[in-house]
């Protein structure tokens, strides 16, 4: 069996086209070709994340369930996307003196928000306050600077668009490589990588910092993010 191996590279304005191998079997006449195409897309990000810690302290256990559930359920009734929810109650020891010493509960309560409103912070703040006035210094909260990210429905439906394009320069390649070498060319495989953008962990990792008692939230910058999409293509042409 005799092969011939040659090397093609097709260019356009937007992408790459690089022929990994020309292998062609002579007996047969079936030529097989390899390509990489990659397709990259900015997105906008759509929702906004950011984390609240709310801590509540008292002479007895009930008191700090009974503040931390007060507090859970107003959050609840707001039917919002978040992650978390769930509190610890112990009691509140320290050491002095090489001793340790005790005095009262301690409890905390934690969320994670996703929210696609921005605004929608402002009545999360606007309850927190209320409960802040309520219960005075047995009841404190906390929350991060917030950040943007892109939802996973987003980077689907943008994954699905970039593959969609990848498989019609595909097409467009297999007709120039048939003209090219005068034979019917079409895809016999594919394989995906997709890459996607990194988005800021910030409102999960750091530690919440405190911010103004203020109904309007600031909003985080907008920045873009990019999703790669890159794609093995096979291809037989006899």
């Amino acid at each position: 069996m005799d092969f011939e191996f040659r090397a093609l590279k097709f260019k356009n304005e937007q992408l790459y086209f690089y022929l990994l191998l020309f292998a062609q079997d002579k007996d047969y006449e079936i030529t097989k070709i390899s390509a990489t195409l990659e397709e990259k897309e900015e997105i906008k990000p759509d929702i906004i994340i950011f984390n609240i810690s709310i801590t509540a302290n008292g002479q007895k256990e009930i008191e700090v369930i009974n503040i931390l559930g007060d507090v859970d359920k107003a959050i609840r009734n707001f039917n919002l996307e978040y992650s978390g929810g769930s509190y610890s109650v112990q009691e509140n020891c320290w050491i002095e003196n090489n001793k340790k010493k005790c005095a009262g509960y301690y409890g905390e309560l934690n969320y994670v928000f996703r929210l696609e409103n921005p605004s929608e912070q402002n009545k999360i703040i606007d309850t927190l306050n209320v409960f802040k006035g309520k219960y005075n210094e047995k009841m404190k909260y906390q929350i991060s600077r917030p950040s943007w990210a892109v939802s996973e429905r987003k980077l689907k439906e943008v994954e699905e668009e970039l593959k969609l394009k990848l498989i019609d320069k595909a097409k467009d390649f297999s007709n120039k490589v048939s003209k090219r070498l005068n034979k019917e060319c079409f895809i016999q495989s594919i394989n995906y990588d997709v890459i996607y953008p990194i988005l800021s962990k910030r409102s999960y990792l750091q530690a919440a910092s405190p911010i103004s008692i203020s109904s309007q939230a600031p909003e985080p910058k907008e920045d873009e993010f990019t999703i790669r999409v890159k794609a093995a293509f096979n291809f037989v042409c006899k």
